[in-house]
């Protein structure tokens, strides 16, 4: 039997726990190693606190004008687009194998800080790479088909934080953060627009990922769209002046869109408080600061053909730009969770997941004889199959081409997910104890 590397996340909670839990970690570690059933991928697994391991990566972010930013070479975006599109269908360790060509990882982080356990996959840089690229973490069971990103998490303050706290709080499908302050690179990007948030007014830099196509984050961006995530929203903030609203919202255009998602989170936010006070860039079309008509995934995402110059202008409902002023929005938890509920007004949970219902005669059929399932499907097809049990064991991840039966251990709730080998689309979720 292969065992699993099981690592302990180093996190802000961690230094200050006794050594009490950090031996409680260990044995976690131990317990993956010896108690799994079958082979596993070679994946680290880390246990802990999600929320906590993603606001220690947020503060130990290269610093502005470290200049340590590179843009990835045309074979690193062809390595994580794939390795991306392979997390997704669940094949953790091609995806990880194809990522480590270019000094990235893919991981599963075992977050055991609630009643239950729940399992993330993660993509970042692997230990001690130079790649400051940024990080994408996953849901593979969300109800929320939205991943929210974070392109400025140390200028724009908290919003990094924000970012971890909405998505361990709201089920959506994934969080990315960028891998570098946004000023941290001196050279410019080629793509079009100015800002002073560097200094005085010039060209965006390398490292302000939401103005530079060439990045990863680009790259990331392009292969959850097409792989079936509906919408993204990045999460920004501004210095409120006076005559300033609370929040400005942007779908990337002046476009009225026929599905308008951003009507619905400013109806959403002001029925929870209706001092708020927005301004909404394709409504109030005389307003314009903060417009994200030059984010470049915006560009992307509303269709422009050349995303890096052109600004978009149809609006596809696909991005939501929100700025936040600092005091009512990213100061704390109240505020985060004033944006969380919401986000979770105006995008409601879908009852399987990512996608849509599938039909009958798409679903795997599952039988029991005693501690055996077996999964087949009465369509040929690719299944990717997930049983971990509710102590955070993984007793098979991978893809099932042909009926196959699987092992249940007694004693131990063990949870079951079947997708879609190719779409992702989740098509099983049940849960099994035998005493």
């Amino acid at each position: 039997m292969i065992p699993v590397i099981a690592g302990l996340s180093f996190h802000r909670s961690m230094v200050i726990q006794t050594n009490r839990i950090l031996f409680k970690h260990w044995l976690w570690g131990i317990a993956a190693s010896f108690l799994a059933v079958v082979p596993l991928s070679a994946q680290r697994v880390l246990f802990g606190q999600l929320e906590a391991y993603l606001d220690d990566y947020v503060a130990t972010l290269p610093v502005a004008g470290s200049n340590v930013y590179r843009d990835p070479q045309f074979e690193d975006q062809e390595n994580i687009a794939k390795a991306v599109k392979l997390l997704l269908a669940g094949d953790l360790e091609e995806a990880n194998s194809v990522c480590g060509q270019s000094s990235y990882e893919v991981i599963r982080y075992i977050d055991n800080s609630g009643a239950a356990n729940r399992e993330f996959w993660g993509l970042q840089p692997q230990p001690g790479s130079a790649n400051h690229w940024g990080v994408l973490f996953w849901n593979p069971v969300s109800c929320r088909n939205l991943v929210l990103q974070c392109p400025h998490p140390k200028f724009d303050s908290n919003t990094g934080l924000q970012g971890a706290y909405l998505f361990l709080h709201m089920e959506v499908s994934g969080l990315m953060i960028s891998g570098t302050h946004r000023c941290n690179s001196i050279a410019p990007t080629e793509c079009s627009g100015t800002t002073s948030a560097c200094g005085s007014s010039a060209p965006y830099r390398l490292s302000d990922i939401a103005h530079n196509a060439a990045s990863i984050f680009q790259t990331v961006t392009i292969n959850l769209a097409e792989s079936g995530v509906q919408t993204f929203i990045q999460l920004h903030g501004f210095a409120k002046a006076a005559g300033d609203p609370n929040l400005i919202i942007s779908n990337g255009t002046r476009d009225v869109p026929a599905v308008d998602p951003v009507a619905d989170l400013r109806n959403a936010l002001y029925d929870l408080d209706p001092s708020l006070t927005f301004k909404i860039v394709h409504i109030h079309t005389d307003w314009t600061k903060l417009t994200a008509f030059t984010n470049t995934q915006g560009r992307y995402l509303n269709e422009s053909p050349a995303p890096c110059t052109q600004n978009a202008s149809i609006a596809s409902g696909r991005f939501i730009h929100i700025e936040q002023e600092y005091d009512r929005f990213r100061r704390d938890e109240a505020g985060w969770e004033l944006l969380q509920h919401g986000l979770e007004a105006a995008f409601s949970c879908e009852l399987v997941g990512n996608n849509t219902v599938p039909s009958a005669s798409r679903i795997p059929k599952i039988t029991r004889n005693g501690d055996a399932i077996t999964i087949s499907s009465a369509e040929e097809k690719v299944l990717s199959v997930y049983l971990n049990t509710v102590d955070g064991r993984t007793l098979f991840s991978g893809r099932q081409e042909n009926e196959r039966t699987y092992r249940i251990p007694r004693g131990r709730m063990t949870f079951l997910t079947i997708r879609d080998g190719k779409s992702g689309q989740l098509l099983v979720q049940k849960k099994f104890f035998l005493p």
